[in-house]
């Protein structure tokens, strides 16, 4: 890989997270957090060390697992998928929520979905391993489902 390509990853990289950190601020701005809100606050949200480069995200298959978020909370309580890339989908019924966090069982972060202003429907790819992990909407964290990865 050249090095003109590896400083354009970096910057790409770089650039996506700063452009999701603010959209989480926006999201949260004038809003009372509570100690779990702050737990899962827009920096502290990054990628797992363990993931494929970020140039691979938009390569090959993936599984799809679909949440929703309305005035009853986020559903479905659990959903199962396959370790590798799975294409999380979000619709946003309740028009409430700027997104979901990814937190692996131990608290970790993992990865986040950012919804668009202008869309109630939206999605992410994000590569799990097997293992347990908690999906919290942004707006409310109160509001929680897990998924399940395992062969």
């Amino acid at each position: 890989m050249s090095k003109l390509r590896k400083i354009l990853l970096v910057a790409l990289t770089a650039l996506s997270i700063g452009i999701t950190a603010l959209a989480f601020a926006k999201a949260h701005k004038g809003k009372n957090r509570t100690a779990q809100s702050e737990r899962v606050a827009a920096h502290d949200v990054t990628d797992v060390s363990s993931m494929p480069p970020q140039g691979l995200q938009a390569r090959g298959p993936a599984e799809i697992v679909r949440f929703t978020v309305s005035h009853l909370g986020l559903r479905p309580f659990v959903a199962h998928a396959s370790p590798g890339w799975v294409a999380i989908y979000l619709e946003d019924r309740a028009r409430s929520s700027a997104g979901l966090v990814v937190q692996a069982e131990s608290g970790a972060p993992v990865g986040q979905l950012v919804r668009r202003e202008d869309r109630w429907r939206d999605g992410s790819r994000i590569f799990f391993l097997r293992g347990r992990y908690q999906i919290l909407d942004a707006s409310h964290p109160t509001n929680t489902a897990t998924l399940i990865v395992e062969p």
